[in-house]
């Protein structure tokens, strides 16, 4: 999240089929292909900084399945992601702030977007592994790589069945740091469409039994109702593992499908989401232990927004 104009706005993870199409030089108005450093009709150089006036204008546009005049190696049922310009065209990268996601979800591209550096900084720091006697161990130097947020830049989250002060302390990441909380009164809901043509956005990374998917492509059972799956865009997979503390072992890795991720879905009638509605399966082995339940999903996995296409 981050402050501005005296409140404050979510940020979500850019949803991979917006593509950045051209920059608009504003000098004189002409439309470059991205990457471009400077106009090539003017010749005005394009600076990316904090003041707009010396950067060029981005404009974007949104990928969608399409029928095309030729073959593709696709699995059945599934169309290519296509889109009509004059220019080339590159991912679009950064954040989609709350102000533009209406206009996202109803089908439109965005006029804007917030870009990493605006909202945070890596730093790498260094360290050396410690053993069992606490003394440090020869030849294990490693780095690591911390993130830290710019000022009027905050962490999003949302939990039930937690009572907490409005303001306070509390620790937070691996290394248990202090951080201060506030607690934030409900923010307008995210919006849901019912409709027969939608597309599923990822806010949040979720596990298929089948990677990317279902293992039986089955979507049926994450709606409640049938669809078809027309088309897909696909980040790369993101790895997670963890260490069970009860059993004192390493939790297996699994591959999962990462925020910003979209599904593009038909249905033969308009789909009614629940409040809980989450776009995630859980392992048999994890369900067992949580009495059958998509236990992933309580947890936060598989959070979505329901858009037009």
């Amino acid at each position: 999240m981050r402050y501005k104009d005296g409140k404050w706005e979510r940020l979500i993870p850019m949803p991979a089929d917006v593509m950045e199409v051209a920059l608009v030089c504003r000098s004189c108005g002409h439309k470059n292909p991205p990457k471009t450093k400077s106009c090539k009709k003017c010749g005005a150089e394009f600076v990316w900084s904090n003041d707009e006036s010396t950067r060029p204008k981005v404009e974007f546009g949104l990928l969608h399945p399409e029928d095309l005049p030729f073959a593709t190696n696709l699995p059945k049922g599934l169309k290519l992601l296509w889109m009509q310009t004059d220019h080339r065209i590159k991912e679009a990268e950064g954040w989609l702030p709350e102000s533009e996601w209406m206009r996202y979800l109803q089908g439109q591209p965005p006029n804007q977007v917030v870009s990493s550096s605006e909202l945070f900084t890596f730093e790498p720091r260094f360290g050396i592994a410690i053993g069992e006697r606490g003394t440090t161990q020869e030849g294990m130097l490693y780095q690591a790589k911390f993130v830290r947020l710019k000022d009027d830049v905050a962490l999003w989250a949302e939990v039930n069945g937690v009572q907490m002060t409005e303001k306070g302390f509390l620790r937070f990441g691996g290394e248990g740091k202090a951080a201060t909380y506030e607690v934030i009164h409900p923010l307008p809901p995210i919006a849901q469409f019912n409709v027969k043509r939608f597309k599923v956005v990822l806010l949040t990374p979720a596990w298929f039994s089948g990677g990317w998917q279902p293992k039986d492509g089955d979507w049926s059972k994450i709606f409640n109702a049938p669809v078809r799956l027309i088309g897909a865009a696909i980040p790369r997979a993101q790895r997670f593992g963890g260490f069970d503390v009860a059993k004192k072992i390493p939790k297996p890795m699994r591959s999962f499908v990462p925020a910003g991720a979209v599904y593009f879905f038909e249905a033969d009638e308009p789909i009614t989401f629940a409040d809980d509605f989450a776009f995630t399966e859980t392992p048999d082995e994890v369900r067992q232990q949580n009495g059958g339940a998509n236990a992933w999903a309580q947890i936060g996995l598989g959070v979505a927004l329901i858009g037009l296409w």
